[in-house]
């Protein structure tokens, strides 16, 4: 058995009419102390936001005619396939007709090494990306896999406008 004097003691010393109050009283400590840091913290936080958003615009990598072409079918192509299937739900068959027909087009991108050195690692990376998206979408047994997949892709998609200067770029539109 373990023998615990100091808590024993503490305890025998408080009558059972203080205990709340000393319980109200830890509460009310903690609300004052939580409260104003609570307050001061989400301010601090994101205080420097908006700047931050402006570095990253002024940073954008200008595409390349080539990318932005290739770039511009697969938007084409997957706002055409939402606007069929606003709901991202496709059967087995429309996921892998429309993960080949785009992973045509990212295949072209990425074996164009004269694209691939222009736009840089981001690009790759976002490449890579979208094809993890199409894999998911062509061999996916289950809908709700076939729509994260195609999720992906459109997001994808998306990070490219942020990333790159593409005049014109329209982007995907919002999906539910």
């Amino acid at each position: 058995m373990i023998h615990l004097p100091f808590r024993q003691q503490n305890l025998d010393s408080v009558t059972r009419f203080q205990l709340p109050g000393l319980v109200m009283n830890r509460r009310l400590v903690t609300f004052i102390l939580l409260v104003p840091a609570l307050l001061v913290t989400p301010p601090l936080a994101f205080a420097d936001v908006e700047p931050a958003r402006s570095e990253r615009l002024a940073d954008r990598v200008a595409a390349p005619e080539p990318l932005q072409q290739r770039m511009e079918v697969i938007r084409a192509t997957l706002v055409k396939s939402m606007n069929a299937h606003p709901d991202l739900r496709l059967t087995r068959a429309e996921g892998e007709a429309l993960a080949l027909e785009v992973g045509r087009e990212l295949d072209s991108i990425l074996a164009d090494k004269a694209i691939s050195r222009a736009a840089g690692r981001q690009a790759s990376f976002l490449l890579g990306d979208m094809r993890d998206g199409l894999d998911l979408m062509r061999t996916a047994n289950h809908d709700d896999a076939r729509r994260v997949g195609l999720m992906k892709v459109v997001q994808d998609l998306r990070l490219y406008g942020w990333l790159f200067e593409h005049p014109g770029w329209q982007g995907v539109p919002e999906t539910r």
